[in-house]
């Protein structure tokens, strides 16, 4: 029916229409609102119609081309789903009376039409020389068991349109009362050989259904083009009792009810167990078996469904031997109770009961010097008597198996295989399930004895020298054996400047040395090296001391200049020059420090430079101090000016958008984004917003604002931007229009839920239905063939509508069948076509198939299908009776409303080929139809994993380290497979955790699978149990006993220092006061480790150096407080604490502490010098005035001493000596020393000449002073 529309031509005889002229009368003032059709200029030619293939039935998506013979003119349409075209001739290029050329082009296939414009609207319809073919296939690929209360049933069917052109199909489907569904998709459209996957999940919601009801599941799809091309799917749903026994291991634990100890016997097992399904149990057999052996067993009158909580059952007091168990629990081991799942009955867990073996070493001595071939000898007891013990042995990370006789080991090294040094040596046992606690010792090889070697490099022979002397230099040893190296200057004695670590073979040594302690003139550095064999070799080097005055550096700013004033860009430069080396250097604007570059020039001379943007926010306009300030040590510099910022300042630039513009609803919300607005000098720092309604305008920094409008109206928003410097933009309204109007009611809902589309009727047929609106329905309406329309109620309840329809007053054949319903406003419609056959029937036809072929021997087939009269009636509520032919086994089953049947019966227990009978009678007439089915002996799937499936990445984690777990998953069977993986940990002794699980992995038949898991390893070193089990594996597995695996793994332990609370004797030092400190070390590592303190000033490991600990040891959760000494320098800045040679340490980012320190300077004066020809005039008097003394004083001895040889050859040196020595002092000290002896010569005895004579300390303190004066 064409409301208010045009009424089409057809012609049912001619499929092809040439040269007419078709006048239409306008049955619409619609077009001609539109058109002005009395006016020739402004012309609009509409011309449109239907396209019907050779069985009458519309043409989708056909090509229609207009061409005009006489201008040329050319347009083109597409036809739609009804197969209607239309095409707008534009005025000026055609005109009443030019003919066209009409083309209809669809798959290949052509059909021309010729004409004449006769008026301005023409309708023209054509008949294709083309065959539509509508057909497709419906195929049940998925059909669930059994199901209960609480559990939903998905079936899985497979649309796929076989026709040449695209179909849209309707989807619909029908359950009985008291159950209800959800279907995946009502309506697809389908191109030709496209297929699409549709779901019906059906839910029984328990009301009205009795457990064992079947439920009918009728499925209807139908092509909307040619509703008489549709196909049905009907299946039986049966609610059943459901019982599902289950067991995991997680429910397994074991008490040990006399002690907590692990190791103490009997213990209990301790089991929980669950009904997963809606139905009690009864009398369930529960056993337990321990290592294949039975152990315990009960049988448990009740056990409750899900509703209630797990029933725990404890097992009698066990005793076990010592060993890894096996314990296996069955429930319902006989399969006497009937379940929905068999395969979740049965579970294994592992129990370890073993005590860890006891080791210890008997042979070295811990801290022992050994050589050539090493005996480590031992002991090695297991409380379990387990005779398989193995002892490990680890020596600096090589590994060694020990030689066990009983409860003794052994081990032979040879040593000369090592490096002289420092070794660890670990031992460990075995006894196949746990390892032992470790014992270990340390000793030092030592297998060839060389001297060492040193050299200084640093200061060199005769070096003058000043401030702070860097001593450098290197020791080596070929043994790798140095003990210490040791520094003395002159006379004093030998200190240690840094530490040496035990194996060391090359040592490269640095020492600061402050000159300024020492005196002007000659000095003598010695540095010798020691080894363990107490071997040593000593090297010296004389430096002569010059002291200097220190002068401040002088630090510059060159630009910008005092006072001026600045903007945009500033270049800052300045220059630093000192008559040493500067130590700091920083640069202020204003209060603020910032970072400049800092260039050396030449000695003594730098340059800085600094970019400064006065434009930031933080440099607003006004007076700033520019100060440069340097240190050298011991002097300051500075250098201050002034300037002041000006910067010009131009107003921000806004811009607004929106995501909506134009009609918008009431209360939809709306982005306003303001983000593209600038500012040419600056930034934006913040947004207003101006909605043009009454909500408030308010600064805020986020550029994007969300808003809706709640009253009807037409606005124009607007926005104002603010600039870093306070400068606003003023209120931009761009041309933006929001209309904002009210939401409109929706239209009432109408639905025809009976008969089904396309269906056949005959005899009186109820039409019923569902309407619905927000408000309240005025009516609802049916009608017949665009008929009279009837009101099917007179009360105000319209929800579920109803009509009897005498069909027997109809024609056979098609019918439309129309319903409407009205709110007072606006009707809505609803269609649908059928069928209506009243003619007497002859026979009855069956149409049947079975959900699948092939079958496996105990599954079900699912027999469906439809029950009707040959004039295409459906039989509703009739008998069939189903027989398997070769087993004479029957059943029976009824028809549904619509001629639906649907059974689910048990195939043959033997394979082979199976004829399925249906048949059916009524009244007189009978229907009879078979199919044939394969029954098939079911293959297998076996899921199985091995202990050498079992990978793991790192093969030996340390503790807190990541661990990949693989699993290789195989299946053995030749059918896929589904199952559940979890991983769990067990330590030695311990408990087993769940650390992972993965669901619904899938392993094809004959194929594997690798798994992962990610695990942390614990913070707990020690032997672990990984273990990988197989669960919930469908279908049924093949052999339950492969289905879980265990391996070993190790986790090992490191050491972990901590610095922490240093404390100082002095906190506020000056410099060269002696400094004692405090620090706090602890080891929060879980085993032993090594270490040394270190303090550096200024930086850690690249500062300077100022003491260090020595070699330290701290076993696992213990701490100990270290005591440094130094002396504060004036350049010390803050101290660094440091932790070094930690072997193997997890983790160093605590092992440094830094400590704030600052020494402050003392007071210094300085000695002018001598001018240098004065000084050479002085020394030129003090040696005429020391040999005239000399001359006078010579030491008066008596004649048996002057005879003495001895007192000729001193006197002989002395001469000598004074001849080369500029000092008067000195040569007056040695000549009251040769007067003192002559003194002690005439008070003692001849008898002490010889005591005398051989003193020869003059003699030692001018070789002394002239090695002074031949350095300066």
């Amino acid at each position: 029916m064409y409301d208010g529309g045009i009424m089409p031509l057809k012609s049912l005889s001619a499929k092809r229409l040439e040269n007419i002229v078709i006048s239409i009368i306008i049955l619409s003032s619609l077009f001609s609102n539109l058109y002005d059709v009395s006016s020739a200029q402004s012309t609009v030619f509409l011309i449109s119609g239907f396209v019907y293939d050779e069985n009458s039935f519309p043409v989708y998506n056909a090509n229609v081309f207009f061409v005009d013979e006489t201008s040329g003119a050319s347009t083109c349409s597409t036809t739609d789903m009804n197969g209607y075209y239309y095409c707008m001739l534009q005025p000026g290029c055609w005109q009443i009376g030019d003919t066209f050329n009409l083309t209809i082009e669809k798959a290949g296939t052509l059909t021309y039409i010729s004409g004449t414009i006769s008026e301005q609207i023409m309708s023209l319809d054509a008949y294709l020389n083309w065959r539509c073919n509508i057909s497709f296939l419906l195929d049940k690929i998925y059909s669930p068991p059994k199901l209960s209360i609480g559990r939903n049933a998905n079936f899985t069917y497979l649309l796929t349109n076989t026709g040449n052109d695209t179909e849209k199909f309707n989807i619909s489907y029908e359950l009985p009362i008291g159950w209800n569904a959800f279907l995946s998709c009502e309506n697809i459209t389908l191109s030709p050989s496209e297929s699409a996957l549709v779901s019906l999940i059906v839910i029984p919601l328990g009301e009205n259904i009795s457990l064992g009801e079947n439920a009918s599941v009728n499925l209807t799809v139908y092509a909307v083009r040619n509703s008489t091309v549709s196909k049905k799917d009907a299946s039986i749903c049966k609610l059943i009792h459901d019982i599902d026994l289950f067991v995991d291991s997680s429910d397994i634990s074991f008490i040990y009810p006399t002690s907590e100890d692990p190791y103490v016997f009997p213990v209990e097992i301790r089991a929980k167990l669950r009904n997963l399904g809606n139905e009690n149990a009864s009398f369930v057999s529960v056993r337990f078996y321990v290592d294949g052996t039975y152990l315990f067993g009960l049988i448990l009158e009740n056990l409750f469904s899900y509703l209630y909580a797990p029933f725990t059952i404890v097992s009698s007091p066990w005793t076990p031997n010592a060993g890894l168990h096996n314990i296996t629990l069955f429930l319902d081991e006989n399969n006497e109770i009937e379940e929905t799942n068999e395969t979740n009955n049965q579970v294994s867990v592992y129990l370890l009961t073993d005590h860890p073996p006891e080791v210890d070493i008997l042979s070295p001595q811990n801290g022992s010097v050994v050589s050539g071939n090493l005996s480590i000898l031992g002991t090695v007891h297991d409380i379990d008597s387990n005779s398989n013990l193995e002892v490990t042995i680890s020596i600096s990370q090589n590994l060694y198996y020990a030689n066990v006789d009983g409860e003794t080991w052994n081990l032979t090294i040879d040593t000369t295989q090592l490096q002289n040094g420092i070794y660890n040596i670990t031992v460990s046992a075995y006894d196949t399930f746990l390892y032992s606690v470790n014992k270990s010792l340390v000793v030092r090889v030592a297998n060839q004895i060389s001297k060492p070697k040193v050299n200084i490099f640093s200061p060199s022979e005769n070096d003058n020298v000043s401030g702070i002397l860097c001593i450098k230099g290197n020791a080596t040893d070929a043994d790798g054996d140095l003990s210490s190296l040791e520094i003395r200057l002159d006379d004093g004695v030998y200190f240690s400047p840094t530490t040496i670590y035990l194996g060391d073979t090359e040592l490269n040594f640095s020492y600061e040395l402050d000159t300024s302690t020492l005196s002007e003139g000659l000095h003598t550095l010695y540095v010798r090296a020691i080894d363990y064999s107490g071997l040593s070799t000593e090297c010296m080097v004389n430096f002569s001391v010059k002291k200097y005055i220190n002068s401040p550096p002088v630090t510059r700013i060159l630009s910008p200049l005092n006072s001026s004033v600045v903007s945009g860009i500033v270049s800052i430069t300045g220059n630093i020059s000192d008559d040493g080396n500067y130590i700091s250097f920083k640069l202020y604007i204003g209060t603020n420090e910032v970072q400049p570059q800092v260039e050396n020039l030449s000695q003594g001379s730098w340059n800085f430079s600094l970019q400064w943007d006065t434009n930031s926010s933080s440099y607003p306009d006004g007076k700033y101090t520019i100060k440069a300030c340097s240190f050298d040590g011991v002097n300051y510099g500075n250098d201050t000016i002034s300037v002041t910022v000006s910067n010009p300042n131009s107003p921000p630039i806004a811009n607004l958008v929106t995501n909506r513009t134009g009609t918008v609803y009431v209360g939809e919300v709306i982005e306003f984004n303001a983000s593209t607005s600038f500012d040419p000098d600056g930034f934006i720092t913040e947004y207003m917003f101006d909605f043009n309604d009454s909500t408030p305008k308010v600064w805020s920094n986020n550029p994007v604002a969300i808003h809706s409008y709640t009253q009807p109206g037409v606005y124009f928003p607007a926005i104002n931007v603010r600039d870093n410097r306070g400068l606003e933009s003023g209120f931009y309204r761009p041309a933006i229009e929001i209309n904002v109007i009210d939401i409109p009611e929706p239209s009432p809902i109408i639905e025809i839920t009976a008969p089904k589309p396309n269906s056949t009727l005959s005899g009186n047929v109820t039409i019923s239905g569902k309407a619905y609106d927000e408000k309240n329905l005025v009516s609802v309406e049916v009608s017949i063939d665009n008929g009279i329309w009837t009101n099917t109620l007179t009360s105000d309840n319209y929800a579920n509508w109803s009509y009897l329809w005498n069909t027997s007053l109809a024609e056979n054949g098609a019918h439309i069948i129309s319903a409407r319903a009205f709110d007072g406003k606006s009707y809505s419609t609803s269609q649908i076509q059928v069928f209506v056959n009243n003619t007497p029937p002859t026979s009855i036809i069956i149409s049947a198939k079975s959900d699948k072929s092939n079958y496996y021997i105990g599954e079900n087939a699912n027999i469906s299908g439809l029950v009707k009269y040959n004039t295409n009636v459906s039989l509703p509520n009739v008998n069939v009776n189903i027989t398997i032919k070769e087993t004479n086994a029957n059943w029976n089953t009824t028809t549904d409303n619509y001629g639906l049947f649907a059974k689910l019966i048990p195939v043959p227990s033997s394979p082979g080929n199976y004829e399925i009978i249906l048949q059916c009678n009524d009244s007189n007439l009978y229907g009879q139809y078979s199919i044939v089915i394969v029954v098939k002996i079911p293959s297998h799937s076996d899921l199985s994993i091995h202990p050498s499936d079992l990978s793991f990445t790192p093969t030996v984690p340390e503790i807190g380290e990541k661990v990949l777990i693989s699993a290789v998953v195989r299946n053995l069977g030749e059918i896929d497979a589904y199952g559940k993986i979890q991983f769990f940990i067990q330590p030695y002794g311990g408990e087993k955790t769940l650390i992972g699980t993965i669901e619904n992995v899938f392993v094809e038949g004959k194929s594997s699978f690798v798994v992962n898991c990610n695990w942390t390893a614990t913070y707990t070193k020690g032997g672990y149990n990984i273990t990988v089990n197989l669960s919930s594996i469908s279908p049924q597995d093949y052999d339950c006993n492969n289905n879980e695996a265990t391996a070993q793994i190790y986790v090992k332990g490191r050491p972990d220092f901590k610095v922490s609370n240093a404390a100082l004797s002095n906190p506020k030092p000056k410099d060269g006061d002696f400094i004692t400190v405090s620090v706090e070390l602890q080891n929060v590592g879980v085993v032993v480790g090594r270490g040394f303190l270190v303090i550096y000033t200024d930086a850690p490991y690249s500062g300077k150096k100022i003491a260090d600990s020595g070699v330290i040891w701290l076993n696992e959760y213990s701490k100990k407080k270290v005591q440094l000494d130094f002396v504060a320098k004036i350049n010390m800045k803050n101290l660094y604490f440091v932790l070094e040679d930690c072997p193997d340490e997890r983790n160093l980012e605590n092992n440094i502490l830094l400590k704030e320190f600052t020494v402050e300077p003392k007071s210094t004066t300085s000695n002018p010098e001598v001018p240098c020809i004065q000084e050479g005039l002085i020394i030129v008097s003090v040696i005429i005035v020391a040999m005239l003394i000399i001359a006078l004083k010579k030491p008066r001895v008596n004649k048996e001493l002057e005879d003495s040889p001895d007192a000729q050859d001193i006197n002989t040196d002395i001469n000598a000596e004074i001849k080369d020595v500029k000092d008067v002092e000195a040569i007056a000290e040695i000549d009251e020393e040769a007067e003192e002896d002559n003194e002690e010569y005439e008070k003692d005895t001849p008898d002490k000449i010889e005591k005398i004579t051989n003193s020869d300390r003059p003699l030692k303190k001018i070789k002394k002073i002239k090695k002074e004066n031949e350095g300066n």
